[in-house]
C-alpha cells in the first residue's frame, strides 16, 4: 500500500501548521521563493549532470535540442528540491542571428530591478567544454552574453565542464600514461605491458594545466576586448576524481550573487537549494538561530516584561528555520498539489527532523545546561538516545513515551515552557547549547546524506547514526564547556546581536562545523 499522502491530507497539515510556519526562513522565502539560475551551453557540455550534482536530485534535466531551439522562458523544477528553477539555453547558432535576441530579451526582461526578486534571475552559468586543443573557447554569441550579463549585473560563472575527459585526453597521448586500450588491467588503470603507471604523471598533469591556462588566457582576452571585467571561472566534472571543484563553484556563485544583491536575500536561498557546500549551510544555520535570539532580546530589552517571547516558542522556532535551512525533504511528503499552497514548501521537509521527538532528545541534551555553574563537560547519555530512536524506528513509536525514556525532569520542563527569553545566564546556555548541538548533529548528518548523494528521506537510523557520530567527535566533550565559560567571560551575553552572532559562529568554526566535506 502507498504511503504517499492525498492532497486532502496535506492540506489538513498545512492548517494545523500554519501557525508554526511563520518564521523568519519561510517568511524570506515567500519574497524570494526559488533561487533562479540561468544556464548556457551547448548540447553535451554537462548542463543536466552538473545542476543533478549540485542541487542533490536526478530529475532536472535540460533537452539536447538544438542551438536556438531552447525554450529559454520554460521553468525546469525539481520535485525533490523545491528551492531553485533553472532557465536553460542551448547555445548559440552563428547562422541564426535571432538565436542571441531570445536570450538577450530574456537576460533584460529578467533583469529589471523593479521586477519582485522572485521573479528577477539572479544568477548564471556558461557552461563550456574543456577543448582539447587550442580551439577558440568563446563563440561571437558567448562573448555577446558575458557582455549582456555584465551590462544587466547578472552574476555570472563560466564553468569548464568535463575536466575528467580533458585529462585523460592529454594521458592518452603520454607514453607513461597512455593505455593499450585492449587489457582488462588498462580497462582498470592498472599497469600492464604499455601502460607504465597506474597514476598520471607529473608529465600529463603539466600538459593538461597549460592547456587549460591557455583557455583561461584566451578567456581573459575575450573579457579585455569586450571592455568587461574578467568573469569568474572554473573547471569541474561530475566523475568522483574530480569533483573537489563542485563546491568552489557554489561558493564562487554565492560570493557574486552577494556582492550583487547586497540588499536582498538571494545569497540565503542559494545557501538553502544548493546541496553541496557545508559551510554555506552552517553559515545560513547560525544567521537564523541567532536572528531569532537577537531580536527577542533587542525586543524586549532586559527587564522583565508581559508579552515577552518564550524561551521554548523561541527554541522551536530555531529548530525549524534551522531544520529548513538543511533542506532535507522527504519524498512521502512531495506532492503537486502542494504548488497551490502558499507556505507549503515547509512542509515536504524531514518529518523526522521536524518532529517533536527530535526536540525532546535536544532538550534533554541541553538540560543540565539550566543550573551549569562550573565549565566540566557531561558526555551524552547516547544509551538513552540510542532507546528513543530505535523505538521511533519501530511501529509501536505512537505509543512512546520520549521525556519519560530520556529523563527529563519536571522542573526543566515546567521552566522550558515558562521560561521567557530573558538576557540571563540560563537562558543563554540552554538557548546557545541547543543551537549549536542541533547544527553539530545536522553536520554528521550532511556528511554521510552527502557522501551516498540521497536526495530521499532521513529516517530515525540515519538520525541515529548522526548522533552516535557527533558522539564520537572531540567536540562533544568540550562544547557545552565552552558555551558556559563564554556566557560567564561576556558577563551574560550583551544584547549586542552582532556579538552574540559572532562567538556563536565563532565557537562552531572552533568545532570544525565550518570545514568542508
Amino acid at each position: 500500500m502507498s504511503t504517499r499522502r492525498t492532497a486532502q491530507e496535506i492540506l489538513d497539515e498545512y492548517k494545523r501548521q500554519v501557525p508554526c510556519l511563520s518564521t523568519p526562513v519561510v517568511l524570506q522565502l515567500l519574497m524570494v521563493s526559488r533561487f533562479r539560475i540561468l544556464s548556457v551551453g551547448r548540447a553535451g557540455a554537462g548542463k543536466s549532470s552538473l545542476i543533478n550534482r549540485v542541487f542533490n536530485v536526478n530529475d532536472a534535466k535540460v533537452s539536447d535540442s538544438a542551438p536556438g531551439d531552447a525554450e529559454i522562458d520554460k521553468e525546469i523544477e525539481s520535485e525533490t528540491n523545491q528551492l531553485f528553477v533553472l532557465h536553460d539555453s542551448k547555445g548559440f547558432e552563428p547562422s541564426k542571428a535571432d538565436t542571441f535576441d531570445i536570450v538577450e530579451q530574456f537576460i533584460r526582461r529578467r533583469s529589471d530591478r523593479d521586477l519582485p526578486l522572485k521573479d528577477r534571475l539572479h544568477a548564471a552559468w556558461l557552461c563550456i567544454r574543456t577543448p582539447f586543443s587550442g580551439a577558440r573557447v568563446l563563440e561571437t554569441g558567448d562573448e555577446k552574453f558575458l557582455k549582456i550579463a555584465n551590462d544587466c549585473k547578472i552574476p555570472v560563472v563560466v564553468v569548464f565542464t568535463h575536466y575528467d575527459t580533458f585529462a585523460t585526453w592529454f594521458e592518452s597521448q603520454c607514453d607513461n600514461c597512455r593505455s593499450c586500450f585492449e587489457c582488462e588491467k588498462c580497462m582498470n588503470l592498472e599497469t600492464c605491458e604499455k601502460r607504465k603507471s597506474s597514476e598520471t604523471c607529473e608529465i600529463c598533469k603539466k600538459a593538461a594545466k597549460d592547456a587549460y591556462d591557455g583557455h583561461v588566457k584566451s578567456l581573459k582576452d575575450a573579457a579585455k576586448s569586450l571592455g568587461i571585467p574578467t568573469p569568474e571561472y572554473i573547471n569541474i566534472s561530475i566523475s568522483d576524481e574530480y569533483t573537489e571543484n563542485i563546491v568552489p563553484l557554489v561558493d564562487k556563485t554565492e560570493k557574486l550573487v552577494e556582492e550583487h544583491l547586497p540588499e536582498d536575500d538571494a545569497w540565503f536561498l542559494w545557501a538553502l537549494a544548493q546541496m553541496v557546500s557545508l559551510p554555506l549551510k552552517i553559515r545560513a544555520c547560525a544567521d537564523q538561530a541567532m536572528t531569532h535570539y537577537s531580536r527577542a532580546l533587542i525586543a524586549t530589552g532586559s527587564t522583565p516584561a508581559v508579552g515577552r517571547p518564550l524561551l521554548f516558542r523561541r527554541l522551536v522556532q530555531v529548530h525549524e528555520d534551522i531544520i529548513m535551512c538543511v533542506n532535507v525533504q522527504d519524498p512521502d511528503n512531495v506532492n503537486s498539489f502542494l504548488r497551490r499552497i502558499p507556505n507549503s514548501w515547509a512542509l515536504t521537509i524531514s518529518k523526522v527532523l521536524r518532529s517533536t521527538e527530535f526536540k525532546h532528545v535536544l532538550l534533554h541534551v541541553v538540560q543540565h545546561m539550566r543550573n551549569k555553574e562550573d565549565i566540566e563537560s557531561s558526555p551524552l547519555d547516547m544509551e538513552k538516545i540510542s532507546q528513543v530512536v530505535q523505538l521511533f524506528a519501530t511501529a509501536s513509536a505512537a505509543l512512546a513515551q520520549p521525556a519519560a525514556i530520556l529523563g527529563l525532569s519536571f522542573a526543566f520542563f515546567k521552566w522550558i515552557l515558562d521560561a521567557v527569553c530573558a538576557n540571563v545566564p540560563e537562558v543563554q546556555r540552554v538557548f546557545i547549547s541547543y543551537t549549536v548541538d542541533l547544527i553539530l548533529v545536522l553536520r554528521e548528518l550532511f556528511d554521510f546524506t552527502l557522501q551516498r548523494r540521497n536526495a530521499g528521506r532521513v529516517t530515525w537510523g540515519d538520525l541515529g547514526e548522526a548522533w552516535a557520530a557527533y558522539h564520537r567527535t572531540p567536540s562533544q566533550a568540550r562544547v557545552h564547556s565552552e558555551i558556559t565559560e563564554l556566557v560567564k567571560q561576556h558577563e551574560g551575553l550583551n544584547t549586542d546581536p552582532n556579538a552574540i552572532h559572532e562567538s556563536v559562529v565563532e565557537l562552531l568554526r572552533q568545532h570544525r562545523a565550518f570545514d568542508a566535506i
